[in-house]
């Protein structure tokens, strides 16, 4: 099984911003694995705009569950006149995430329990404690939702297992999960686990991928589609051809070289 077989980028017609991102400044066809699709490229080239505009045209739940693309994705909107994505069949479930969105979610729950404890702050005393921190947990509706799609409260957590808890669930239902980005601010440690994850998910057969990443490791896992984006278009290239790489290769090499 996979849903998108091929996307194609029209390049935009008149004086418009989009021309000077470099994913979309030419027209482009694009094959996608059936399995697992890494797009790389230097800060600004547009890989993040391109993976919103596909999760864009098909809908997909973010973070907190709802498909409320909000003005954050004002380059994706105006991507998608240009953008065609072909399927082998239109995925029914999916997931898009990313880092921006993971901080918003977060602070959102907490900014909500500090509007609602300056709301309780003129009960009795009599209420005072912990039947007031009840009572707020109680009205906290976005804690509310982040406990039912997540299991708990991620402000318990520390970044790299908050992170790791919304991907996992994100990626459990299957259908195109398209991640942006997912390294950003993860140890190691917990960046292996990811991709550990990735790779036993893209072995099932209704789970694709599409990750945009600046991660040298997250772009060697084998098997992958790596689509690079470039000021003169976007290429398909083998691993060790790809920027990321040679440069990582480069300071590597320098490690054991004599001072």
């Amino acid at each position: 099984m996979s849903y998108i077989k091929s996307c194609s980028i029209e390049k935009p017609e008149g004086k418009t911003l989009l021309l000077k991102i470099d994913a979309f400044k030419h027209s482009s066809q694009l094959s996608f694995d059936p399995k697992l699709n890494i797009i790389m490229g230097q800060n600004g080239c547009g890989k993040s705009s391109l993976l919103e505009a596909l999760g864009l045209m098909m809908w997909l739940p973010l973070i907190d569950g709802r498909r409320e693309w909000d003005d954050s994705f004002v380059i994706a909107k105006a991507v998608q006149p240009y953008l065609k994505i072909k399927y082998h069949q239109k995925p029914t479930s999916g997931f898009f995430f990313r880092v921006e969105d993971f901080s918003k979610y977060i602070n959102a729950v907490q900014a909500e329990k500090g509007r609602l404890y300056e709301d309780l702050g003129n009960l009795p005393k009599k209420y005072k404690g912990r039947i007031i921190d009840q009572i707020n947990e109680n009205r906290n509706y976005p804690l509310q939702r982040m406990r039912r799609l997540y299991g708990d409260n991620l402000n318990d957590l520390c970044h790299g297992d908050a992170c790791l808890t919304i991907l996992n669930a994100g990626m459990q239902a299957g259908g195109v999960i398209l991640l942006d980005e997912p390294e950003q601010g993860l140890h190691p440690v917990y960046l292996t686990k990811l991709i550990d994850t990735i790779q036993e998910k893209a072995q099932r057969p209704d789970h694709q991928f599409i990750i945009a990443t600046h991660s040298p490791l997250i772009a060697s896992m084998p098997g992958a589609t790596l689509l690079e984006i470039q000021p003169d278009g976007i290429k398909q290239l083998p691993y060790k051809e790809t920027e990321h790489y040679k440069i990582t290769k480069k300071y590597m090499d320098a490690i054991d070289q004599p001072p």
